[in-house]
């Protein structure tokens, strides 16, 4: 594999690890809140994150 080669295939991947960490992030805001609004509508609720 020439240098440039295995440079981009770097930066491909860089893109794609913080691509994958904004969505992990994202997904437990979602989560979080769905999780919320699950236990306002319950008066018992003993589930939390």
């Amino acid at each position: 594999m020439k240098i440039t080669e295995s440079r981009r295939a770097d930066k491909e991947l860089r893109e794609a690890r913080i691509r994958l960490r904004e969505l992990e992030k994202e997904f437990i805001r979602k989560d979080k809140t769905l999780s919320e609004d699950y236990c306002s509508d319950q008066q018992d609720c003993h589930f939390r994150l």
